[in-house]
């Protein structure tokens, strides 16, 4: 069923889709049978039809849709390369591994060009050529996967020079005689990756980690956001303890720093800081301090407490000065440690200590697109 699928997909090109997709079913519906159908089929099964072919030809599908649809290009080739994990282990096929790493070659350059190694591409590439004699698309595939490396690389370096070279066009014509891959999807992808060129030339977003952030207008989801954060610093403790008794701690977090325990005690607040905002606030950091923590869940007793007031906005010009002042006579005054941590601290924070990543996945848990 799914070979016959297949062959109609080479026959009837303007079908394609559709019996890829039923091929891809077909494949995948072949699971392992019970002993008893086992024994009558003589006694042998093999996985390679739901763990190579159901995703081959899965991802085949979804190329040719990109080509229908033009506009979710992006969309479509992430599914493609969605649709081939797995391919890279188990039941092996030259034709599959191929294809995968131009696959996801394509996808890059769509979605985020520096982001792919063309090394490692390259030699994923060359893996495959070794075991099979090269053929005249391998020549076109590796011209293509160095080119288009080179291409984003040189548009970030040193744009003028690259826009007289145009490596990019010879990329896209290489990958266009690729017949797995064909002129129709690469044209379908020109749109795509010309944006990126304009991107890289007109250089990076900066400020999506601000936007994001700043866009919060909801507490709560604030402070899952910033646990989350803490939780990638791989904390001793890390605890969401906002409530009617938090004491003015919303978060709590147990750090290690050179061997030195440090509890880290968050109040967490939207938006701007203003003055009714800051009495408020003024008064839970005071209760921070003067009602302790229980340490029934901390692995050992903290050496130091820090305070920290986090907020996705800034103090606004005419509560700065009463702040300031309270934080120093907090210092002075008491050996109290707390820090006001405004937006730009905080994205800096998120910078240094490399929790990027770990700040995408939190916002998309939140369903917060990024900015």
């Amino acid at each position: 069923m799914g070979w016959r699928a297949v062959t109609l997909a080479n026959v009837i090109p303007a079908e394609a889709m559709a019996h890829f997709d039923e091929a891809a079913d077909a494949f995948a519906a072949d699971a392992q049978p019970d002993a008893e159908e086992l024994m009558r089929r003589g006694g042998s099964w093999s996985g390679a039809n739901q763990q190579l072919w159901a995703k081959y030809f899965r991802a085949r599908a979804r190329l040719i849709e990109s080509i229908r649809e033009p506009a979710r290009v992006k969309e479509l080739l992430g599914h493609a390369v969605d649709a081939l994990v797995g391919t890279e282990a188990g039941w092996h096929s030259s034709e599959v591994s191929k294809f995968n790493v131009l696959v996801k070659v394509l996808f890059s350059l769509v979605s985020d060009p520096l982001s792919f190694s063309a090394d490692d591409a390259r030699r994923e590439y060359e893996a495959e050529v070794h075991r099979t004699e090269q053929a005249l698309e391998d020549r076109l595939a590796m011209t293509f996967i160095a080119n288009a490396a080179d291409a984003f690389r040189g548009f970030q370096s040193d744009p003028d020079t690259e826009l007289t070279r145009d490596r990019i066009g010879i990329a896209l014509n290489a990958l266009a005689k690729i017949p797995v891959i064909g002129s129709d999807v690469t044209d379908a992808a020109r749109p795509e990756i010309g944006k990126n060129v304009r991107l890289t030339l007109e250089g990076p977003v900066r400020t999506w980690a601000h936007r994001s952030l700043g866009n919060i207008g909801d507490e709560a989801v604030l402070r899952r956001v910033l646990l989350r954060l803490l939780q990638g610093t791989l904390p001793r403790y890390a605890q969401i303890r906002h409530g009617p008794i938090e004491y003015g701690k919303d978060i709590a977090a147990l750090a290690d720093d050179g061997g030195v325990s440090i509890l880290c005690l968050y109040q967490v607040k939207c938006g701007e800081m203003n003055t009714p905002k800051w009495r408020d606030a003024r008064a839970e950091l005071e209760e921070m301090f003067l009602v302790p923590m229980s340490e029934f869940q901390l692995p050992v007793s903290p050496q130091r407490i820090e305070g920290y007031l986090v907020t996705n906005g800034h103090a606004n010009t005419h509560v700065e000065p009463v702040m300031e002042g309270w934080f120093e006579e907090q210092r002075s005054d008491h050996g109290r440690d707390i820090t006001f941590m405004h937006l730009d601290k905080l994205v800096d924070w998120i910078f240094k200590v490399r929790l990027v990543n770990e700040l995408r996945a939190a916002l998309d848990e939140e369903g917060i697109k990024v900015s």
